[in-house]
């Protein structure tokens, strides 16, 4: 359903500057939390790659880590120039 719902706000947004973020990376792979979903047109493999590291082209981000921090900064910055 979460899927569904970021295709469907992504889609009505699609002019704006948009950047895909997900946070807490540090726990993606150690996580072992099987989801459900009702989203009966997704393909298996796309909604399993959206569970595990979020939608293409998502920067991962972990404040534990520092990963992806220096990353999002730069990005964000040259959006906002932009």
């Amino acid at each position: 359903m979460q899927f569904s719902i970021y295709k469907e706000i992504r889609e009505k947004f699609s002019g704006h500057l948009w950047l895909d973020v997900v946070s807490k990376a540090d726990l993606l792979k150690s996580s072992p939390v099987i989801y459900a979903t009702e989203d009966r047109d997704l393909t298996q493999h796309e909604l399993e790659k959206y569970l595990k590291s979020g939608p293409d082209g998502a920067i991962n981000v972990s404040v534990t880590t520092q990963k992806g921090i220096h990353e999002i900064t730069q990005l964000v910055f040259i959006m906002v120039l932009q």
